[in-house]
C-alpha cells in the first residue's frame, strides 16, 4: 500500500495539480489559468476541471467576467452543451460564479489562519501539516471551541465573515463527569452534508495536541471528486 501511495504522489501530473491548488490558495491565478486551459484542451476528466475552477472561484471571490465567460464557453464546446446544467448547478451553490462584488476570502484566510507555510515536517505543531499547509476551516472552529475561544471578540468578528448564520446553543442540565481521574475530555463533532478524510485526520492531530478525544459523525464521507459528482445533473431545479 505504501508503495502504491508513493507512486501516486510522485506522479508528475499529481504533483502539478497539487502545486496549482496550493497556488490558488495563495492567490496565484496566472499559472492556474494556463493549466486549466491545457486540461480542457486535452479533455481531461470533467470533475478535475470543475474542481479547480471552483477552487479558483472560491479563493478569488468569483472569477472576472472575461475569464468566467471564456472557461464556460470552453467547457461547453469541449465537453458538450449538456454540461450547461452542471455549470448552472455550481453557480446556484456559489462555487463557480462571476466576480461581481468584492469578497472576503483573504479576510477569512487571515482571521482563521487557514494557511501555514511554516510547517516543520519533522516535528509538526499545527494540523495544517496534514493537508499541505491548509488548515480546514471546520477544524479551526473546533479548535477555538475546545480552547474556550468561541465567545471572544476576535472569534465573533471572524464568524461574521462566513456566509450563513451562526447558531450558538448551550445544552441545559447536568453532564456526569468522566469516570476515572485523568481521562481525556470527549467531544462529538457532527458534519452535516459530509466531511473529508483530511478533516478527520486534522481532528485526530488536534486531539493529540490538546489532549482531547473526538467522536466524528457525518452524513457522508466525501472528497473533491464525489462532491463534484453529487452536484452534476442532480441539483434540484
Amino acid at each position: 500500500m505504501a508503495k502504491k501511495i508513493k507512486g501516486t504522489i510522485q506522479d508528475q501530473s499529481f504533483r502539478q495539480r497539487i502545486n496549482i491548488e496550493q497556488g490558488l490558495l495563495m492567490g496565484q491565478q496566472d499559472e492556474a489559468n494556463e493549466y486549466l486551459e491545457t486540461c480542457i484542451d486535452k479533455k481531461e476528466a470533467l470533475h478535475k476541471v470543475l474542481r479547480l475552477l471552483c477552487l479558483k472561484s472560491l479563493c478569488n471571490n468569483g472569477i472576472p467576467k472575461k475569464e468566467f465567460e471564456f472557461f464556460r464557453r470552453e467547457i461547453l464546446q469541449v465537453y458538450g452543451y449538456e454540461q450547461m446544467l452542471n455549470l448552472m448547478n455550481l453557480e446556484k451553490l456559489g462555487m463557480f460564479i462571476e466576480n461581481k462584488t468584492k469578497g472576503n476570502w483573504k479576510a477569512v484566510k487571515q482571521a482563521f489562519k487557514l494557511i501555514n507555510e511554516d510547517i516543520d515536517e519533522e516535528n509538526p505543531q499545527d494540523f495544517a501539516y496534514t493537508h499541505c499547509m491548509y488548515a480546514p476551516l471546520s477544524v479551526r472552529l473546533v479548535e477555538r471551541t475546545c480552547k474556550g475561544l468561541w465567545g471572544d471578540a476576535a472569534t465573533k468578528r471572524a464568524l461574521q465573515l462566513l456566509p450563513g448564520p451562526t447558531v450558538d446553543m448551550t445544552q441545559e442540565g447536568t453532564v456526569p463527569g468522566p469516570p476515572g481521574a485523568g481521562r481525556r475530555p470527549v467531544t462529538l463533532v457532527f458534519f452535516a452534508g459530509g466531511c473529508t478524510f483530511a478533516e478527520i485526520t486534522s481532528l485526530r492531530f488536534l486531539g493529540e495536541q490538546i489532549g482531547h478525544d473526538f467522536i466524528i459523525a457525518t452524513t457522508k464521507l466525501i472528497n473533491g471528486n464525489t462532491m463534484m459528482e453529487s452536484v452534476m445533473d442532480k441539483f434540484p431545479q
